[in-house]
């Protein structure tokens, strides 16, 4: 997927929902995810409680308000990014969390390992291995899910996409 340098405000936000929203799929009743957490819409969580219905535009106007809660943290944590790896990480804190950006490599012991976050590639101006840290996040319950994998190799294509 070729991004162009995206417009200020929503035309990032746009591009984002463009990435984001074919991997989540849309359902407008209330169901739990493969690790049981209340989802509803395009992969929503907060506030989503069982019975809950919405329908596409509510969804579409709640995934647009949203987005840039996600955003922000990217651009904060790593400002000036390009807009492919802007929306990369997005994607993968939407569907994640944020903190999974700051999430170090464990160790052979099991500890985190320094330097090794997607934050802390960035920073470092090792963005080629940040965006291959994306791949690790594809697992669910602990165990590796064929569209979480997927998924990674889609933000990590894109996020290598200068």
């Amino acid at each position: 997927m070729a991004i162009k340098k995206a417009a200020v405000g929503g035309g990032i936000v746009a591009a984002i929902i463009a990435f984001t929203s074919p991997w989540e799929g849309e359902r407008h009743i209330a169901y739990q995810d493969i690790v049981g957490v209340w989802t509803i819409c395009m992969g929503e969580t907060q506030g989503v409680k069982p019975g809950m219905r919405m329908n596409h535009q509510q969804c579409a106007e709640q995934m647009a308000r949203r987005v840039p809660d996600y955003l922000g943290p990217v651009d904060r944590l790593m400002p000036g990014l390009p807009d492919n790896r802007r929306i990369a990480y997005t994607d993968a804190a939407w569907n994640l969390g944020v903190g999974a950006l700051t999430r170090r490599s464990a160790g052979a012991d099991g500890q985190p390992r320094p330097g090794t976050s997607i934050v802390d590639l960035e920073r470092a101006g090792k963005w080629r291995a940040a965006c291959d840290r994306l791949l690790q996040f594809n697992k669910a319950g602990g165990k590796v899910i064929a569209g979480l994998k997927r998924r990674r190799e889609a933000e990590r294509a894109l996020c290598l996409n200068d």
